[in-house]
């Protein structure tokens, strides 16, 4: 088995007028909005990773990509561990959508 190397923080910054508000998911303990790190180490800006927001599996289907919010840099490589009790299921909080007209509260 290969050794992982996992940094021990990523931080981004992201832009939140490029939020599509109709992805916010309404959950039981609040609002949650999904986010997709790519590793970008060719990136010409200079960041290890690109912050996308993740669309529904129906919005991917139709051929829509989530907007890109933001890039990011890892830090301390190979100082991080995995953590070991990673969910099975696809991370999701049960859910439902959020009504298009929600404002965000920031």
């Amino acid at each position: 088995m290969s050794e992982t190397t996992i940094p021990k923080a990523i931080t981004f910054s992201i832009n939140l007028d490029k939020i599509d508000k109709n992805e916010i998911i309404q959950g039981e303990k609040g609002r949650y909005l999904k986010l997709r790190l790519s590793n970008t180490p060719n990136s010409e800006y200079g960041y290890d990773y690109l912050c996308a927001q993740q669309v529904s599996k129906e919005a991917r289907e139709a051929g829509k990509d989530g907007n890109i919010l933001g890039n990011g840099n890892a830090w301390d490589i190979q100082l991080g561990s995995p953590n070991v009790n990673k969910r099975q299921d696809n991370g999701q909080p049960a859910a439902q959508q959020a009504s298009s007209n929600d404002d965000l509260p920031f």
